[in-house]
């Protein structure tokens, strides 16, 4: 099957070792590209075989992980070379602080367009690389410990990417510092998983940046968006506190509910869609000027509906009713988060700002049949272990949504997903008809119910948050 230690010529140690000029790599990797792949067949006794193959796909990995290295140190130099180009003419011609600010946004733009169309990347992607490398070689003390992970294979483009953005608001020293708890070893010395990278990511981070520091920084970014789509649509996105936004989003909800049950044969989720769009091109929307008509006018103007003062929390807890066998009931949310982790999507809200602090979790892990789209979704009382949508509450957590006293695993209900959102949309979707249990869970992540233990019903909550 060939040796898989050896990549254009040269051992893949040696590869990753070796300092090289560019035209060098470059023409070892072309030349690797026009090696014809060997035929691998592993004949049913051949043991030595299998784990030669397995020894190749590990290669295989390691060797892209170095690639992305190498793509994120090219892009970088790109971006460098343009931003200090452009500089250099903006100095030579005595520019205005105006015309700076648009010659260099220009110039990024432009070479990150550039980046797109040599390679396919995604914008967000090639921009992610481009910005690590200009940081590497501006800040190498912050990005040290993930970009060498990066090298010798130990983690994935995609994890570098986040541990290195989730760093950026630490001083260069912190950030490294955290990298390298991140990636620590587990205790049988192996590489930790990306669950784990995650967790130890997401404690260190809140050890140091206060929650209000975050909070704040995050409401300083606020702002409207607009994504096109390439079938004439498009999507429109409003920043705020959670509150806000989680009460308009409600807001929504329940006026679109209403002309349903009047009749309108649109789903919730286009009406939903239409009521924003009117009440902000309008000032009203003609479709709720008369829900008691069968056919409701859509065309004269009418007041606005009255303001709707129960939606004005939270996450929708409409119909929660505390049913004999429940504990605990409903969820309402000041504050929301959501986003890619290692291998997994993840959204949060809870009900405080200060201790004790109960959270409602949902993870979605893709690999274990967790949803990759929007659409309905069963609970059904799976393992924490093994489940792909999995939804929880965590009860009397510390400021650092740590240390909790009780953890809740769904035991059944539905998960209502209208968008999945992305890296800069919004995960949206109401939780229904939940019925958690109190659960322990080991460090493998194995779930065990506890016996006589409490129950926490959710009958429905609405959740929406933009994905960071």
């Amino acid at each position: 099957m060939g040796d898989p230690n050896i990549v254009a010529g040269l051992p893949v140690a040696q590869c990753a070792t070796r300092p090289g000029s560019l035209p060098d790599v470059r023409a070892r990797l072309s030349e690797l590209r026009r090696t014809r792949p060997p035929t691998m067949t592993i004949a049913l006794d051949d043991i030595d075989g299998a784990d030669e193959a397995i020894s190749v796909l590990a290669e295989i990995e390691a060797a892209k992980a170095w690639l992305d290295r190498l793509s994120v140190t090219a892009a970088g130099a790109l971006l460098s070379w343009s931003e200090d180009r452009t500089r250099a003419d903006l100095n030579h011609y005595g520019a205005t602080a105006t015309e700076r600010a648009q010659t260099m946004t220009h110039a990024r733009t432009s070479i990150i367009d550039e980046i797109c169309l040599a390679t396919g990347l995604a914008r967000g992607d090639a921009t992610a690389r481009a910005e690590t490398g200009v940081l590497a070689r501006r800040e190498p003390d912050r990005t040290t410990s993930a970009l060498a992970a990066l090298t010798t294979g130990q983690i994935g483009w995609w994890r570098a990417r986040t541990i290195i953005t989730g760093c950026t608001p630490l001083p260069a020293d912190q950030a490294n510092d955290v990298a390298s708890a991140v990636l620590r070893p587990t205790r049988d010395g192996t590489t930790p998983s990306p669950r784990l990278i995650a967790d130890r990511l997401a404690k260190e981070l809140k050890k140091r940046i206060p929650g209000r520091v975050r909070r704040a920084e995050a409401l300083g970014r606020r702002d409207t968006s607009v994504r096109l789509g390439d079938d004439d649509t498009a999507t429109l996105g409003i920043g705020g506190s959670t509150e806000r936004v989680t009460a308009a989003h409600d807001r929504l909800d329940r006026l679109a509910r209403r002309l349903r049950h009047a009749g309108d044969p649109r789903t919730l989720a286009q009406l939903r869609a239409d009521i924003g769009l009117d009440l902000l091109l309008h000032g009203h929307s003609p479709a709720l000027c008369d829900t008691t008509d069968p056919a409701p006018r859509r065309t004269a103007p009418c007041t606005p509906p009255a303001p709707d003062h129960a939606s004005h929390t939270t996450g929708d807890t409409t119909g929660d009713t505390t049913q004999p066998s429940c504990d605990h009931s409903g969820f309402t949310a000041v504050a929301q988060d959501a986003g890619p982790a290692f291998g997994f999507f993840f959204y949060i809200a809870q009900t405080t700002l200060a201790a004790p602090v109960d959270t409602l979790n949902f993870e979605i892990i893709e690999e274990q049949g967790g949803a990759t789209e929007a659409g309905s979704y069963p609970l059904t009382g799976e393992n924490y272990k093994t489940c792909g949508n999995c939804v929880l509450v965590y009860q009397g957590c510390d400021e650092n949504l740590d240390n909790c006293a009780k953890t809740y695993l769904a035991q059944s209900g539905t998960l209502v997903i209208d968008d999945l959102g992305d890296v800069s949309g919004t995960f949206a979707g109401t939780l229904q008809n939940a019925v958690l249990a109190e659960v322990t869970v080991a460090e493998d992540y194995t779930s065990t119910l506890v016996t006589g233990g409490e129950t926490w019903c959710i009958d429905s909550f609405a959740f929406s948050a933009d994905v960071q």
